[in-house]
């Protein structure tokens, strides 16, 4: 018992001579709990906010803007009407935001357009709605949405439907005698004076136009007569016949390659414990050799682990559409390798022991991949997050040049702003990992 109790002790010393090792192991899981506390339903996220919806009104009429007053109040929505031109801002049509849809998709995905004949024949209303399922779940979630800004606007649409119509059978001398007539019906049954009807009989439509009264509708609860007074017209922009997997195999594969990449690069520490690097140096090795020599196998073995990642992906799910989409999927894939492994390389340059390394590769790269978006859809993110962070995260920049191939049939012009994204990446993370390693004795000592 005494030599168990030894054994532990020693143990216990060992793990808490490495302060930062120690440290670390409480505050990786406290920070993954702040940030997907944040991202999934902390104080005051009660949902996806800001989705940019693009809105054409064509229509021009009472209707038309009562609904488009409920998306505005709907907290899941970013409406936009305007774009910007030399002149100055002027109100979207429909030409313009296809060309949004299709030139900035990374940040316009939807879009709706109430036509000219937004009023169907009937009580019905007729929408176009233009979207990028780049995500199944956002697609729907926004589809969703928007039916209850819909239904929830219902009574003022209806009843201002309801006028028009009547209008168009009748005439205005007719409407007049409905109103009369159901003035005379309520002074027949329940001897209520006619004027006095008629007052809160427009008093009551006034009411509903105005949107004083709303009816209240949750998603999924709209019957089939409800649902029939709505017409989409649906048109996806991008992916048409194409597996949804995309995204998913995109940002899984980054986050893995991170991981994968951050032990290699980490087994700098392992040489270094088994004298390899001192025997390098005994030769005619430079430390330099060393570390790009390292970093050259890094990034080799992370083109490797993506190039196998996406064949199976495709081999399951058939992503890659066109022999077109290869090289270009090469290039992406060489660039996120680099910049990687430039990451892996400046974690192991400011850490002191693997198990050092490890904590902290560990809390950036869940980190990078939450915010990123490759585990969590970043539409689910507050705003603030989505616009200001996830623009920051490597991984974000790798799933999109990803998706911009396979989803959006992007050019080589196309992914160019993500090879330089990535490439300046990896071009600062050496930048400041290289000196750190020639100098520091930690590696060599």
């Amino acid at each position: 018992m005494k030599i168990l109790l030894l054994l532990v002790l020693k143990d216990l010393r060992l793990w808490l001579n490495d302060r930062t090792a120690l440290a670390l192991s409480f505050i990786v899981p406290m920070a993954l709990i702040l940030v997907f506390g944040m991202v999934l339903g902390g104080t005051g996220n009660s949902g996806p906010s800001g989705v940019r919806l693009l809105v054409v009104d064509e229509a021009q009429t009472p209707a038309s803007n009562h609904l488009i007053a409920a998306l505005e109040g709907e907290p899941a929505f970013r409406v936009i009407r305007h774009h910007s031109t030399e002149s100055g801002p002027i109100d979207l049509d429909e030409a313009a935001a296809r060309h949004l849809l299709e030139t900035q998709a990374s940040a316009y995905r939807f879009a709706l357009i109430l036509p000219g004949d937004f009023a169907a024949d009937g009580l019905g209303f007729r929408v176009r709605f233009l979207y990028n399922p780049q995500n199944a779940m956002e697609s729907a979630m926004v589809n969703g949405l928007f039916q209850r800004a819909f239904f929830s606007t219902l009574p003022q649409l209806f009843i201002g439907r309801l006028e028009t119509v009547l209008e168009e059978f009748q005439g205005r001398e007719g409407w007049q005698i409905f109103r009369e007539q159901i003035a005379l019906f309520s002074e027949e049954v329940f001897t209520v004076d006619p004027q006095e009807t008629l007052e809160g009989f427009d008093e009551w439509i006034e009411r509903f136009k105005s949107g004083e009264s709303l009816l209240s509708v949750e998603p999924g609860q709209e019957s089939d007569a409800l649902s029939s007074l709505l017409q989409v017209d649906d048109e996806q922009i991008f992916g048409r016949g194409r597996s949804l997997a995309t995204q998913s195999i995109a940002g899984f594969a980054a986050m893995f390659l991170l991981f994968g990449l951050s032990a290699s690069a980490s087994s700098l520490f392992d040489d270094r414990n088994q004298q390899i690097l001192h025997r390098l140096l005994a030769g005619p090795v430079s430390r330099m050799q060393i570390l790009f020599g390292k970093y050259l196998f890094n990034m080799l073995a992370g083109c490797v682990q993506l190039a196998f990642l996406f064949a199976f992906g495709h081999f399951v799910f058939d992503v890659i559409q066109s022999p077109a989409q290869i090289p270009l999927m090469g290039l992406m894939i060489v660039a996120l390798s680099a910049a990687a492994t430039g990451f892996g390389m400046i974690i192991c340059a400011y850490t002191r022991t693997a198990a050092q390394a490890n904590g902290v590769a560990t809390l950036f790269i869940l980190t990078m991949s939450a915010l990123g978006g490759a585990m969590i859809p970043s539409f689910l993110f507050p705003a603030f997050l989505r616009d200001t962070i996830t623009p920051l995260m490597l991984v974000h920049w790798g799933v999109d040049g990803f998706l911009a191939i396979l989803w959006r049939d992007a050019t080589f012009l196309g992914i160019l702003p993500y090879l330089g994204v990535l490439g300046l990446f990896s071009a600062i993370t050496l930048a400041i990992a290289t000196p750190r390693f020639l100098r520091d004795s930690t590696f060599v000592r």
